[in-house]
């Protein structure tokens, strides 16, 4: 008993018949099917791992845009691009096999770029994550130098904390912030080989893996899978990589990172800078770099909500005639009114001079509160001419509380 697997002459694949020899399918056409014989599964070797190892891994969409003649950010045009060379590549029209195999790695490009599903796995982990089904067009790059065979794996991403004080992060401000980092090989170009040129593992075949027996404790043997020693998983010959970073594509550096913060951050948000983290593993593409914020406190100024307060220290003869005082906001030097006749404890508002925030997509801010407290002159340090007219000042202050009360004792 054989097991039908192959295409027919019409390019049409027939799965899971079973036959005794070739026939006619029901296209009219005979068949020429790879007959192998039924058996049981077999166990996984170093053979057999070497297919599956090629779709572990592998570059981003970017080979997709190449492959489509699609620059990066026209993702809108794609379906445009991609009607104009299946029309040039189409067998009905271009009859050489070239053609034919690049309209069949164009189709699969498009399915990958125009499923949000698919495109973003092939961005993470690889267009050789998406499995065997792509794997035409995995082969298709790679013989056409259009994507690496390394194993492009993306970069880690990095958190760091960044220290503010109250006026930078309501105001917002531009820093530098240095963080240690996986950098690309400056060798290697982040490739994690020595050349262009790449060739497998002679002990694994390019699998990364080989097939090792164990014995238990029973005495009875067992098949384990393992990665290959002389390669150290790579699936690549030791002497084709990278002798500076080994085939990882990286190094250790330190990058210092020009970052705008907004106003209004407080510390419960985070900044999440795309492609500014650790670098990907032999091409692959970069992670993040988190930032999170650390506000530190500032004398005389305290933080309510998108509301700022602070303690304003003026004199009583300030406080009786009312004057303008200049004080320190947020937002730089103002001015702020004190009315005639203010207490102690009184609180005036600057308004607008708080922290920013966004209400229904307009730009706000919160206010300044200042709490008045008086200052009292030290008698025992005051000349014989200011304490004469401090003396007067009294006199006038009370003659004027007396007839106060007796109008109002008429009234």
């Amino acid at each position: 008993m054989y097991l039908h697997r192959g295409p027919c002459q019409q390019g049409h694949t027939h799965k899971g018949l079973i036959r005794e020899r070739p026939f006619l399918c029901k296209h009219g056409r005979s068949c020429a099917p790879q007959l192998r014989q039924k058996s049981a599964p077999k166990v996984r070797t170093a053979a057999t791992s070497k297919q599956q190892h090629q779709w572990s891994s592998g570059a981003g969409v970017e080979p997709l845009r190449a492959l489509l003649g699609l620059e990066k950010g026209s993702e809108a045009e794609l379906s445009r691009v991609y009607r104009r060379l299946v029309a040039s590549l189409h067998p009905d029209v271009n009859h050489s096999k070239a053609a034919t195999k690049k309209f069949k790695a164009v189709n699969q490009a498009y399915q990958i770029l125009k499923t949000p599903e698919l495109r973003a796995r092939a961005e993470q982990q690889g267009l050789r994550s998406l499995g065997p089904k792509y794997a035409l067009l995995q082969q298709y790059l790679q013989e056409h130098s259009l994507a690496d065979v390394g194993q492009g794996q993306r970069g880690g991403d990095l958190f760091t904390v960044v220290g503010l004080d109250l006026r930078e992060a309501s105001t917002g401000v531009e820093t530098v912030v240095s963080v240690a980092a996986q950098g690309t090989c400056s060798k290697c170009k982040g490739s994690g080989m020595a050349s262009r040129q790449s060739e497998d593992c002679d002990v694994c075949h390019g699998s990364g893996e080989i097939l090792r027996t164990r014995y238990n404790q029973n005495g009875f043997k067992a098949l384990h899978v393992g990665a290959c020693p002389a390669c150290g998983g790579k699936g690549l010959k030791a002497r084709m990589l990278c002798t500076s970073c080994h085939g990882e594509g990286r190094a250790n550096v330190r990058k210092r990172v020009s970052v705008k913060v907004p106003a209004g951050m407080d510390e419960k948000r985070v900044l999440r800078l795309k492609g500014l983290g650790n670098a990907g593993v032999a091409g692959g593409p970069s992670g993040d770099l988190v930032l999170r914020f650390q506000i530190h406190a500032t004398p005389n100024l305290e933080r309510h909500g998108v509301d700022l307060h602070s303690e304003l220290q003026i004199c009583c003869t300030s406080a009786v005639l009312g004057t303008i005082v200049p004080v320190s906001s947020v937002r730089g030097l103002r001015n702020l009114y004190i009315p005639q006749g203010t207490q102690d404890g009184a609180v005036i508002c600057l308004h607008g001079c708080g922290l920013a925030y966004a209400e229904k997509g307009v730009v706000r801010r919160g206010h300044h509160y200042f709490r008045v407290s008086l200052s009292v002159p030290d008698g025992s340090q005051a000349s014989t001419e200011v304490r004469q007219l401090l003396l007067q000042l009294q006199q006038l202050i009370h003659k004027q509380d007396q007839q106060q009360q007796q109008q109002q004792q008429q009234q």
